[in-house]
């Protein structure tokens, strides 16, 4: 019997009394196996994927917001212990050829370690669904960010083709965070890529070969996939990552390319699955293209917003969110704060380049008050300029994080998604004493200012994520993100 097969089993059965016992004594058991540094409290009805994810990989530049009892692991045994998991559970997938990759936690994000060109060469890529274009540092890239692998040489790969000026990505191409244009000098398509933290990338539009690792331990090649090759890469933080991996709608990202092809044998798909910080710092999660294998009866979805017909409403994954409670209350939010006007500002989208929540004025007020009045047996201390309305300072030795009461989004359909701490809190600084942490979401200003609701990968912790651009919605699963 499969390992999933069990699970799912197991999550039917759940009211029975003897299967709940079960289910309880395997929770406390997986419990006791695992390393952690803060313990959250587990619920039984989370799906357990343990056959989907990797073993975690090291990192120099690991984020200040740290657990301070864990030691991470070498990239080259995280790569060893990947393979052989895979090649033993890849029966969780339903075509054993999806490509499937371990993410890693460098920074204040995740990054999918893939391979390019021929010979392939490694990259480290951050994962970012509301970016389209996928782009790594090549070697003339001058001004730019350390990365943790060296630069893609295209010079070296025989299947690297510049993309010519008459071809369709050059040819009319004007969109938020991705700009194309043609360099009369060399006859090619070259890109700039501008962010919302001031950093940008310029560079070539190139095809190239991607090689990802299948269920079964295999290879996975994907030929002729449009990236750009940056000649510049200005003013992003230091990450030590290769670039940008764009997951995006827009018909130029990773997914929608791959998935639009026949001979790829893949759907418009692709899930993750990031677990938490606060309990497994150095552990990795997984990103699948195609199918998880998990059945879509264990999803909530939500259906993308498609109005108004804009650019930035088409391309990214907006949500329908409609209030948010604390603690069971619903806040008294106005509906205004969640819909998007007709130039496109407002509403909410997931983004998983995103570490901490945004949440429009309104919102944030009310958040903040009602958290606050709920947590008052804390030491509140003055936090950060980054995330300041509510932080509290804990002894360094706790084992835990604070209990936080409940956060729930709710959206369209009387679809709800439940944060625990791990996904509430989030650990600024520390001292040997003392560890600072503040409540997780930002105050993004007012709708009529630009202001407009994400929802970071720290609230995207602990769910399997499954964004379907075929049927225009996203998915979520509690889940165990964690194999260690």
């Amino acid at each position: 019997m499969s390992l999933v097969k069990m699970l799912l089993d197991c999550v039917a059965v759940r009211m029975h009394a003897s299967a709940i016992i079960l289910l309880i004594y395997l929770l406390l058991l997986l419990l006791l196996m695992q390393v952690s540094c803060w313990n959250t409290t587990g619920r039984p009805d989370r799906l357990h994927l343990r056959s989907l994810l990797l073993s975690s990989p090291n990192d120099a530049a690991a984020p200040r917001a740290r657990c301070f009892s864990i030691t991470g692991r070498e990239l080259s045994r995280s790569r060893r212990t990947a393979q052989a998991q895979v090649e033993r559970q890849h029966e969780v997938s339903k075509s054993r050829e999806d490509p499937v990759s371990s993410l890693a936690q460098l920074t204040t994000a995740y990054y999918m370690q893939t391979k390019i060109g021929t010979p392939p060469r490694e990259v480290l890529l951050l994962v970012d669904t509301a970016s389209e274009l996928t782009w790594v540092q090549g070697t003339s890239c001058t001004n730019c960010s350390p990365t943790k692998v060296p630069p893609f040489n295209p010079g070296l790969s025989s299947s690297f083709i510049s993309e010519p000026c008459t071809s369709s990505v050059c040819l009319g191409r004007s969109k938020l965070g991705f700009q194309s244009a043609c360099n009369r000098s060399t006859g090619s398509c070259s890109f700039q890529v501008a962010y919302l933290d001031g950093s940008e990338a310029y560079g070539v539009i190139a095809r190239e070969i991607f090689s990802l690792q299948s269920w079964d331990g295999a290879a996975s090649t994907l030929g002729d996939v449009i990236f750009g090759c940056a000649s510049k890469d200005l003013q992003r933080p230091v990450d030590f990552s290769s670039g940008t991996l764009g997951l995006n709608r827009g018909s130029f990202s990773f997914p929608a390319q791959i998935g639009s092809r026949s001979k790829s044998g893949l759907s418009d798909r692709f899930s993750y699955c990031f677990p938490n910080r606060a309990e497994h710092l150095n552990s990795s999660g997984v990103i699948i293209f195609g199918d998880s294998g998990i059945p879509a009866h264990h999803f909530q979805y939500l259906s993308l917003e498609q109005e108004p017909p804009i650019a930035s409403i088409v391309d990214f994954y907006y949500v329908g969110l409609q209030g948010i409670s604390v603690g069971g209350e619903l806040l008294h939010i106005p509906r205004s704060a969640f819909k998007i006007d007709r130039l496109g500002n407002g509403g909410t989208y997931f983004d998983s380049g995103t570490t901490v929540s945004f949440l429009v004025e309104p919102a944030h007020t009310a958040l903040v008050e009602a958290f606050g009045r709920r947590v008052l047996h804390l030491n509140r201390t003055s936090g950060s300029d980054f995330t300041k309305e509510l932080c509290y300072d804990v002894a360094a030795g706790d084992a835990r994080l604070p209990t936080a009461p409940l956060v729930t989004l709710h959206f369209k359909n009387n679809v709800d998604m439940e944060l625990r701490e791990a996904s509430v809190w989030v650990p600024l600084a520390r001292t040997p004493q003392v560890v600072t942490i503040c409540l997780a979401f930002v105050n993004a200003g007012a709708v009529a200012q630009g202001g407009v609701n994400v929802i970071g990968n720290y609230q995207q912790q602990d769910y399997l994520i499954e964004h379907d651009l075929e049927r225009s919605r996203i998915g979520f699963a509690p889940a165990n993100c964690v194999m260690d």
